[in-house]
């Protein structure tokens, strides 16, 4: 397979058998933590949003509207490559040994929760660096949504009931079982 793209005014890039190649940068299918697909509309080009490992903001593959059939065969093969739908929807189940609460999380979970740890970090920054040379209104504003992002913050290595972290992890042989 091979599917080249060349956006007007954005970096070349193609969807070959072994790796994806971004202007000359070559990117492992391995690297590849997950893949959004944004369709154009009208006038605006689409773009294949991908995540790579140890990144923290995706690379945009941007395409035209006529490449966008073309867009979607890739988005698929990169998915297929990267072994992406199987690891997103594998559960994992963990009971708490204290008082036998059962809960169960994503690989999507940890990537959520990563994301607004990064949040966190960003918007705590902003707050300290609005304090020493800023107005106090972004200092608070900030500090507010350093605190939303932080309630948003899931410990999945704790049970969400007793708050314990003498957890177990459960098969799924075990779980259907019972």
């Amino acid at each position: 397979m091979e599917l080249s793209f060349d956006p007007s005014g954005n970096i070349k890039w193609k969807v070959t058998d072994d790796c994806i190649y971004y202007g000359n940068k070559r990117i492992e299918f391995i690297d590849v933590i997950s893949v959004i697909l944004v369709p154009g509309v009208g006038f605006i080009k689409g773009e294949l949003n991908i995540k790579l490992k140890g990144k923290i903001f995706p690379i945009r593959l941007m395409f035209s509207k006529k490449q966008q059939d073309d867009a979607q065969i890739a988005e698929k093969y990169i998915k297929e490559k990267a072994s992406l739908e199987s690891s997103q929807d594998i559960e994992h189940r963990k009971k708490c040994n204290v008082c036998g609460q059962v809960f169960c999380f994503t690989q999507k979970d940890l990537e959520i929760k990563k994301a607004n740890q990064t949040l966190v970090s960003i918007y705590s920054l902003k707050s300290l660096s609005g304090s020493i040379g800023g107005s106090s209104y972004s200092k608070f504003e900030n500090a507010k949504r350093a605190d939303a992002a932080l309630s948003r913050i899931v410990d999945y290595s704790k049970c969400p009931k007793c708050n314990s972290s003498d957890l177990t992890d459960i098969s799924s042989q075990k779980y259907y079982n019972n």
